[in-house]
Order: structure tokens, then sequence, then C-alpha cells
């Protein structure tokens, strides 16, 4: 890691600038899904088999209405992609637990904001 990198702060170094945009689980499954759908039958490498496997398990929402609406809450909120991504794939219940998974929201949303906006994409998530 960079000298100068700061996770709270969402500064992970030149590699990964702030631009950057990330996708959770659930998008990354959708995408995979349509590509193997797309690839008519031919035979996936076992990477990919994998990684659909993996996205597939620890997806929580179901179609791309949910992600869109997800990512739109969270966005509006002014949330950063990382923290989107973040909080779409730990779906944390309580504004505590997100901050100390994701120290940088910390200093950009109030415990009370944070908590509807948990309860607004929790009642989205998968069953």
């Amino acid at each position: 890691m960079h000298r100068n990198d700061d996770v709270a702060q969402l500064d992970f170094g030149p590699d990964f600038p702030p631009q950057t945009e990330c996708l959770c689980n659930s998008e990354v499954f959708l995408l995979l899904s349509q590509r193997k759908e797309m690839s008519h039958g031919a035979e996936m490498t076992n990477v990919f088999t994998k990684t659909l496997q993996y996205v597939e398990r620890f997806s929580h929402f179901k179609d791309q209405n949910s992600n869109r609406e997800v990512r739109r809450i969270l966005e509006t909120a002014g949330l950063r992609q990382f923290e989107v991504a973040s909080i779409a794939n730990i779906m944390p219940e309580t504004a505590e637990e997100a901050k100390a998974l994701i120290p940088s929201l910390v200093s950009i949303i109030e415990d009370d904001a944070l908590q509807q906006l948990l309860d607004e994409i929790l009642a989205l998530k998968r069953s």
C-alpha cells in the first residue's frame, strides 16, 4: 500500500483513483449472467464459473431494478462509489455497524440519516 493511502478518506493510492466505478456483487452477478447467456452454451472457464458462483451466493438483490434503486438511494444521499458498493455487499443492519466497517461514512453522514438509508435498502434485499 502506498505510504499516503488513507482508507478512511477513500484514498486507496494511485491504482484506484476517486472516479473509479465500483460495482456490488449483485451488479457483477447480473453482468456475468448476461455474458453467460450470450455465450450460447459455450463452455466457460473455471475462473468465470467460480466467480459467477461467488457473486451469485453473495448477491443481495435479484434484478436490475433493485440494483438501480439501491444505487439511486445511496448515491442521492451523497455516498461515493466505494461506499455504495460496500454497503450493498455487506448489507449492515445498523448505522453503527456500517460506520465500523466503512470508516469513511463517519465524517459524511449522521447516524439517523444512514439508518434510514439502510432500512430502505434492507427492504429491497433479496429473500
